[in-house]
């Protein structure tokens, strides 16, 4: 009992240790600004299990990106090019547009981490379903699917967007959540580069659909590791007032279009 209490004090100054040096905040004058009291003392182990989550959902993004990945695999099987080429506006407006819809109702949940869990793991199961849809049916039927699968997902990653921010929110100091999504891109970064050399050294010019599926499974794989990562992160109870209509606020917004010509002409800008 004794022996094991003392393996456990020293797993958890090497993750202080560790948690310092990443996130430049030691034990002994930890910054806890804008997170509940009681949620400070879990902030290495949340810190990491964040950064755990980012580094398996940066790399599977990338596995299956609709910019690169899902273009060759469509086009592998035969799909239209007319198709192919609707991947990345859905990636983009599916992921987007819904979050004006779900972020009052996630506001009202104490804890809003399950919604992540919910979401990463419907994301997994888009993925696996990609697989018998490229396998079994015909091009243009594979093409609808995928696209239809591709909505579904994106329409996932938006809520659990809304949901990431919140519980980031609540579990990492305000100084240190910086040092965390540059962490997450980092480390992802380098694992998805490593990836990227292991597909070209094994695959070389000769890629075909079966590797492609390959991608699919790693990547649904990947993502439902992030989603049992996100689970255990150590969330209190949040406020659960103060959530905004989003017709409401599409409609502030829409009278900031015709009120402001910068922003207008931003807006214009952006959209070509």
């Amino acid at each position: 009992m004794h022996a094991a209490e003392e393996s456990s004090s020293s797993d958890k100054e090497a993750l202080e240790r560790l948690y310092a040096v990443l996130a430049g905040d030691d034990s002994q004058d930890r910054a806890c600004d804008a997170i509940p009291e009681r949620a400070c003392t879990s902030v290495p182990a949340n810190f990491f299990l964040n950064l755990l989550n980012g580094v398996c959902t940066k790399l599977a993004e990338q596995l299956v990106s609709p910019g690169l990945t899902l273009p060759w695999l469509l086009t592998a099987i035969g799909v239209p090019a007319s198709m192919v080429g609707f991947l990345s506006p859905i990636k983009q407006v599916g992921a987007l547009l819904p979050q004006l819809f779900v972020a009052a109702r996630i506001r009202q949940l104490a804890r809003r981490k399950w919604v992540w869990l919910g979401a990463g793991v419907f994301q997994s199961f888009c993925l696996l379903l990609m697989i018998p849809a490229v396998l079994l049916l015909s091009d243009w039927a594979a093409g609808l699917t995928v696209l239809g699968l591709l909505t579904l997902f994106s329409i996932a990653s938006g809520a659990g967007s809304v949901s990431f921010q919140d519980v980031m929110g609540k579990t990492i100091p305000k100084g240190r959540r910086g040092r965390l999504l540059a962490n997450r891109a980092a480390f992802g970064g380098v694992l998805t580069l490593a990836a990227g050399l292991g597909l070209r050294f094994f695959l070389n010019e000769e890629g075909n659909a079966g590797h492609y599926i390959l991608l699919l499974g790693t990547a649904a794989l990947l993502w439902m590791v992030a989603a049992c990562l996100f689970a255990a992160i150590r969330e209190v109870p949040g406020e659960q007032q103060g959530g905004r209509n989003a017709i409401e606020e599409a409609g502030k917004g829409m009278t900031l279009v015709r009120q402001v010509n910068g922003y207008r002409k931003y807006l214009s800008a952006r959209a070509a």
